[in-house]
């Protein structure tokens, strides 16, 4: 018995090994089920024998990859399996590089369709919200993701945004330094600026936390415009300023014409006549 084969049989994670021209020399059960094949018909094949052109090409490329570098590496791919479309998380290493003639290369693959449903129904959700969101990392501060709505806000396309330092669009940052990656302040509904791609300053409210995604920590910031708010709440101050000026003007008038009464009293009563006015104060 294979002790070897009976290990990796036992395991839920799909494994294989391929030789250094890349014809499997062994997989697991649940490289079979995934595929639909024994591992009869899998063994001593390449890939380009079992998989499509966009599959095999791009493990081609990692495996060209580490065998040039002697690193490891890990990629992602969908298949079209049993009606449904799945995706993949491959890990790939080799081993035994003293000797050249010997060298494998082995690999792991984990599914990931249902994480991949997850991000998707999260990025329909977020996409259909009035409100941006940046995700940011804080280690690079660098964009990783962003909804349709901050593209829209900033007016570039996702692409555009993804990988640009954070300070270029939201961030309010003197001498480099975040106030909350630096400062550690929390923010939660503040007003602040968002830099559009004509360098347009746009009103907006956010509020900043720290979220983990997997095990990366990573910052979410999220903002609405109040460019109307902000315009009403200008024009509302316009128009007090303008009351308390008419106000200040009427209140003026009627100081001054009660002392023109007053003088006009007096100079009746100088004059030895009833004072003309009646005066209230």
């Amino acid at each position: 018995m294979d002790l070897d084969q009976h290990i990796i049989d036992s395991s839920p994670i799909i494994h294989f090994i391929k030789d250094r021209d890349g014809y499997y020399k062994k997989v697991n059960t649940a490289y079979e089920q995934i595929l639909g094949l024994p591992r009869e018909k899998i063994i001593g094949k390449k890939d380009e024998q079992i998989f499509p052109p966009n599959i095999y090409n791009k493990w081609k490329l990692r495996e060209n990859r580490i065998m040039e570098e002697k690193q490891s590496d890990k990629f992602e791919f969908n298949l079209h399996h049993e009606g449904e479309d799945r995706s993949f998380l491959v890990f790939y290493a080799s081993k035994n590089h003293r000797d050249r003639d010997g060298e494998e290369f082995v690999g792991w693959i984990l599914e990931i369709t249902e994480h991949k449903k997850s991000e998707i129904n999260l990025q329909t959700i977020l996409n259909s919200l009035n409100t941006g969101f940046l995700l940011i990392k804080p280690e690079t501060r660098v964009v990783h993701d962003l909804n349709r709505r901050a593209e829209e806000m900033i007016g570039l396309s996702s692409s555009d945004i993804v990988g640009q330092d954070c300070q270029r669009f939201i961030c309010p940052v003197q001498n480099e330094v975040c106030p909350i990656l630096d400062d550690n302040m929390e923010v939660e509904n503040r007003t602040g600026l968002l830099t559009d791609r004509t360098g347009r300053k746009i009103p907006i409210l956010k509020t900043i936390i720290p979220i983990m995604l997997g095990k990366e920590r990573f910052i979410l910031e999220s903002f609405t415009d109040i460019s109307e708010q902000k315009e009403i709440e200008s024009s509302l101050k316009r128009n007090i300023e303008e009351l308390e000026k008419f106000n200040k003007l009427t209140i003026n008038r009627e100081e001054r014409m009660i002392e023109l009464k007053q003088e006009v009293n007096q100079l009746c009563e100088e004059l030895g006549r009833n004072k003309r006015y009646k005066i209230n104060l």
